[in-house]
């Protein structure tokens, strides 16, 4: 078995960077959703979950993949738009506050 470990973590870097690749482009799609070169990217990588080259690197299944990659960047997109948004009503409620005390309002 040692002699295949290098194989083996070839094989799973292979994996990993695709993953990372697609979760990038599904971030660029989540915030514009016509971006035409995330969309083309996300496919390919797509293609390649489903290819014979990915089955001869791993046993998980495409499909569990792709749903749990898209599920996870979903939520990670959600937390971050909240966030920016709470950001966003501090600021507001901060220049409030100035304005007030300034005697603007």
């Amino acid at each position: 078995m040692k002699e295949y470990e290098g194989y083996i973590r070839l094989a799973n870097a292979i994996i990993v960077k695709a993953v990372k690749d697609y979760k990038s482009q599904l971030r660029v799609l989540y915030r514009n959703p016509k971006a035409k070169g995330a969309a083309e990217e996300a496919k390919r990588i797509e293609r390649f979950f489903h290819s014979g080259w990915y089955s001869e690197l791993t046993t998980v299944d495409a499909d569990y993949l792709i749903r749990k990659v898209k599920e996870q960047v979903e939520e990670e997109m959600k937390r971050k738009a909240e966030k920016e948004e709470r950001k966003l009503k501090r600021q507001i409620e901060a220049e409030i506050e100035k304005a007030k005390s300034s005697g603007e309002l």
